[in-house]
């Protein structure tokens, strides 16, 4: 918990306008000590930072008070959403299935390869095949690449082959992406997009509405 100087501080605003704030828009509800002093938890930080960012950005006060709580109110349906993602037993990884997935990759053998990925995501349900099974594999997959057991063609062959996958699943899961809205993307000079693709398939599996915007974005496109 934070005084009101502290989370003044942390927020980037004088105390004087938090008070403002509080009184004008009902920002933020502080908790009040027996003695009246206000405390402030991270929650009550971060709307008000995130005010002040909306004004910074030219909003006037009072829109930027009613586009903070909204925000702040659809980031927390979001988590609440992921948080209630069913739970699976990690089931075992199966290595024979690994080593064919290297091997394939090895020989740039796209027949074999997609064999492979066909067993792989037919042993469990998507989440858990992602991650007790490809995601592993694909660890293993960069192992090999690093000592020579994999060319950079092989291990790009097998990780597009997974990729491509991922946006039939994405595709596939369009009809599920009718809640809270999430936009996914990747900031500059990031490009491996398998986990975020990933992830961006099992959100909407459970309902989130994404909108996947890639690799590689512009930090202006984020801040816009």
């Amino acid at each position: 918990m934070y005084t009101i100087k502290h989370a003044a501080t942390q927020a980037g605003v004088s105390a004087a306008t938090l008070r403002a704030w509080e009184r004008r828009y009902a920002l933020v509800t502080p908790h009040r000590t027996e003695s009246g002093y206000r405390l402030y938890g991270d929650s009550d930080v971060q709307l008000i930072r995130s005010m002040k960012q909306l004004v910074d950005d030219g909003w006037s006060a009072s829109l930027a008070a009613t586009e903070a709580v909204r925000r702040a109110k659809s980031l927390a349906s979001v988590t609440q959403t992921v948080s209630q993602l069913p739970q699976t037993a990690a089931p075992e990884l199966s290595t024979d299935l690994v080593q064919k997935l290297i091997s394939a990759a090895a020989d740039l053998d796209t027949t074999e390869l997609a064999v492979t990925l066909d067993q792989l995501f037919a042993i469990s349900s998507f989440e858990a095949v992602m991650a007790h099974h490809v995601f592993p594999a694909l660890t293993e997959l960069g192992n090999a690449w690093a000592d020579g057991r994999v060319s950079v063609a092989g291990e790009h062959l097998a990780s597009h082959a997974v990729m491509r996958r991922l946006a039939v699943a994405y595709e596939a899961a369009a009809a599920f992406g009718h809640g809270p809205r999430v936009v996914l993307g990747m900031g500059p000079n990031s490009r491996h997009e398998i986990g975020l693709l990933a992830f961006a398939v099992a959100a909407r599996r459970q309902g989130l509405n994404t909108d996947y915007l890639g690799a590689d974005l512009p930090l202006d496109d984020w801040l816009n």
